[in-house]
């Protein structure tokens, strides 16, 4: 009986992982600035970072937690990181304008409707 639970869970993780990122992903129903509906792909459905960094930016199972990398970094930094997709993360060239990024960042670093605490 443990044995089948312990397979299950496996399953579920691997299918989470296959059909996307497992984590807290679900976004926000109504974002209530830009950069959350950006962050949510509720406005480009090809764009939807909280599936792999958690609705609330804190991060998941495939993406780091924003909320700390952000601080550390510059606007020009996380405007290049998303353009290029470091490490496992996909390139956004095309898909985000600099000013779109940009009202991702304000939203992550805690204006304009900010991520939950």
């Amino acid at each position: 009986m443990l044995r089948n639970t312990v397979v299950g869970t496996i399953g579920l993780l691997l299918l989470g992982t296959l059909l996307g990122c497992a984590g807290r992903q679900a976004p926000e129903a109504n974002a209530d600035s830009p950069g959350a509906a950006l962050y949510s792909g509720q406005l480009k459905r090809e764009v939807n970072c909280a599936r792999c960094h958690g609705a609330d930016a804190t991060g998941g199972m495939r993406g780091p937690n924003l909320k700390k990398r952000i601080a550390a970094m510059s606007d020009d930094q996380i405007v290049a990181a998303t353009l290029a997709g470091p490490g496992m993360m996909p390139s956004f060239e095309g898909k985000l304008t600099e000013a779109e990024i940009a009202q991702i960042v304000v939203w992550l670093r805690g204006g304009d409707g900010a991520p939950p605490q």
